[in-house]
C-alpha cells in the first residue's frame, strides 16, 4: 500500500487500496461448484470494466515468454484472442497515463521516464466498432494469426467488447462523473486509420 494521508474513501485512511485483476487467477476455474459458477458467469459479463474503464490502469504483458521452462500456452501475446480483445477494450476511453506496454520497460527508469516510455510504440490502437472487431477476429482466426483455447470464447469476447464500446461512448460521465468528454491525440494514428475510426463513430 501507498501512504496517502487521505485514503480512497476520503475518510482519513492513511493507506491507499489498490486492486489487481489477472483474469485467470481471479476467476474460479473448472471444476466449479454451483456458487462458483454463478460468480464466474457474473464476473465474466462485467469483466470488460477492468479493461475499458477510464480510471483503471491496464498493463499489457507483451514480453516474450520465458524458456525454459516451457510455458503451458506457448502462444505469444499477439496470437492470443483474449489478449487481442482486451487490448482493444483498453484502447477505447483511457487517458494517456493508464495504458502501458511492459515491453517498453527498462530497469532503473524513473517514474517520469516510465510514464513516458510505457505508452510509446503504438500501444493504443484505433478503436473498432463491435461489428468490425468481430469481422477482424474471424479473419485472423481463419488466417491462423489468432487462437482461442476454446472456440466458444470468440462470441464471449465480442460480446464483452460490445458492452465496453457502447458504455464508453454512450455516456462517459456514467463511468467517470467528473469527465464530460474524451480526447484522442498523440497516438500515432494517421490518415490510413480514418476509415476505421469513421466506421466506429457511425456505429
Amino acid at each position: 500500500p501507498q501512504m496517502t494521508g487521505h485514503g480512497v474513501n476520503g475518510k482519513g485512511n492513511k493507506f491507499q487500496t489498490v486492486g489487481v485483476f489477472i483474469d485467470y487467477c481471479c476467476l474460479p476455474q473448472a471444476p466449479r461448484s454451483k456458487a462458483e459458477d454463478d460468480a464466474f458467469q457474473h464476473s465474466l459479463r462485467e469483466m470488460w470494466r477492468w479493461y475499458a474503464h477510464p480510471l483503471t490502469t491496464v498493463l499489457l504483458c507483451t514480453l516474450d515468454l520465458p524458456s525454459p521452462p516451457e510455458p503451458t500456452n506457448p502462444k505469444t501475446y499477439e496470437q492470443r484472442g483474449w489478449c487481442f480483445c482486451e487490448r482493444r477494450m483498453a484502447s477505447l476511453a483511457k487517458g494517456n497515463n493508464t495504458l502501458w506496454d511492459l515491453r517498453n520497460y527498462r530497469p532503473g527508469m524513473s517514474f517520469e521516464d516510465l510514464w513516458q516510455e510505457m505508452r510509446k510504440g503504438g500501444v493504443r490502437q484505433p478503436f473498432l466498432s463491435p461489428d468490425s472487431l468481430g469481422d477482424e477476429i474471424r479473419k485472423q482466426l481463419e488466417e491462423g494469426k489468432l487462437v482461442f483455447s476454446y472456440a466458444a470464447d470468440m462470441k464471449v469476447v465480442v460480446s464483452l467488447y460490445k458492452s465496453a464500446f457502447e458504455e464508453a461512448f454512450r455516456d462517459v460521465t456514467k463511468l467517470v462523473p467528473a469527465c464530460d468528454r474524451l480526447f484522442f491525440c498523440d497516438y500515432g494514428w494517421d490518415d490510413s486509420d480514418l476509415p476505421v475510426l469513421l466506421e466506429a463513430f457511425d456505429y
